[in-house]
């Protein structure tokens, strides 16, 4: 039987092998004061040349068990039995009927060298640097690597793992500069644009932004569960990061990470623009509700639910491309996990009117957020969460999907 790195190497080489021929990351050589804010501008993954973090970090003298010697007398360890990682979020609205598939278990500094490199399953830990190993803190100067109007929202993070561990499909809502120090790794990357083929879990879901595809499985079995994988599937690119060389990863750009033996890496993190504009949507989601339950317009259930549904259906309309399609994909990957129900909806019964009296509000809402989403994939999938989290607000997550369904969609 393969040893569990082995079986996991085996697993993507013999992914990668029935692949057509495959896009090749570019290189971007150089750095000046402008190269930031074009890579940034551009959102195009590249392997960085002579980027501070090659010419500035003091990090090449580091090893695994160096960087083990800084770590406080007790760290907490993310473990699981098969090696593969999602990102769990215990805080949002589905938690508690899922469970996270990995474990948190707390070790002595003394042991974490044995536990990257044990055989009986797979380990990694990662906090922010300054956590970790606040003593490596000087050897990571962030010069000429955060934008200004990003200072607030920077993180440095230190990644251990160890040569089983894979993070899965996912993407996040970051600039990533990623560099890795010891060890390999290898990024598997698929655009924004492949999202609704890659069958996301919904933002209620503690897996948010994770894909349910798990890449260490064989061809077969991906394109038997998940037929529309097959669509995007020759978009990605196969990314092998070696010691000292330095990856930049766009916001909503998928990856899944493979670690291929013992690994540190340090990344710096900034948020998109979109986490901002999405926090401006969310801090007042449902503008109108005040004034037209003062006016006597939402004065029950069924008026609440018929405002609701049409002022969402304004939202999209004007944030998302073939709305009813992306609905449809959005709770036809629930489906996978979480069964529709019937629900309620709400009949008003002067539409056209109550769409003229909520306009106002949905403009204003739009222009202050989603019209300053210049990608159109980032832009879908910031407006679908939205709507996810608004229509939460006043039911059951678990009904969210078929209410987005029933009373969004069929209607139209």
């Amino acid at each position: 039987m393969l040893h569990r790195s082995l079986w996991i190497a085996a697993s993507i080489v013999g992914y990668m092998a029935y692949m057509s021929i495959q896009p090749t990351l570019p290189a971007y050589e150089g750095w000046d004061a402008t190269t930031l804010a074009r890579l940034q501008t551009a959102r195009q993954p590249v392997r960085l040349v002579g980027s501070p973090t090659s010419t500035r970090w003091n990090t090449s003298h580091w090893t695994l068990a160096h960087v083990v010697s800084r770590l406080p007398a007790s760290v907490q360890m993310q473990y699981a039995p098969s090696g593969v990682f999602r990102h769990y979020d215990p805080n949002l609205e589905l938690a508690q009927r899922f469970p996270p598939t990995s474990q948190t278990q707390t070790h002595a500094r003394q042991d974490v060298l044995a536990l990257l490199d044990g055989a009986d399953g797979s380990y990694y830990l990662n906090d922010e640097l300054h956590r970790l190993a606040p003593d490596l803190v000087r050897d990571v100067p962030l010069a000429g690597l955060v934008a200004p109007d990003a200072a607030s929202s920077v993180m440095v993070k230190l990644w251990l793992g160890g040569p089983r561990v894979v993070a899965n499909l996912h993407y996040d809502a970051t600039h990533n500069l990623f560099h890795q120090v010891v060890g390999y790794k290898r990024f598997l990357l698929f655009p924004p644009s492949a999202h609704a083929s890659l069958y996301l879990f919904s933002r209620l879901h503690p897996n948010h932004r994770q894909s349910q595809l798990d890449l260490t499985l064989p061809r077969h079995k991906l394109r038997a569960a998940f037929p529309a994988f097959a669509d995007v599937e020759e978009t990605m690119l196969d990314v092998a990061l070696a010691p000292g060389e330095t990856l930049y990863l766009p916001p909503f750009w998928f990856h899944c990470v493979v670690t291929t033996t013992p690994s540190v890496s340090v990344n710096v993190w900034t948020d998109a623009d979109e986490v901002r504009f999405l926090a401006i949507a969310l801090a007042n989601p449902v503008p109108y509700l005040a004034d037209l339950e003062a006016s006597g317009h939402v004065h029950d259930l069924n008026s609440h639910l018929g405002h609701l549904q049409l002022f969402v259906r304004l939202v999209l309309s004007r944030s998302v491309l073939r709305t009813s399609a992306a609905l449809q994909q959005l709770v036809a990957n629930q489906d996978l996990y979480l069964p529709r129900v019937h629900v309620t909806c709400g009949v008003l019964t002067a539409p056209t009117t109550t769409e003229t009296m909520l306009q106002p509000y949905v403009d204003a809402l739009v222009a202050a957020s989603f019209d300053h989403m210049v990608d159109v994939s980032a832009k879908t999938l910031v407006a679908l969460s939205y709507v996810e989290a608004l229509v939460a607000q006043f039911m059951a997550p678990t009904v969210v999907g078929s209410f987005l369904i029933q009373c969004i969609v069929a209607p139209e």
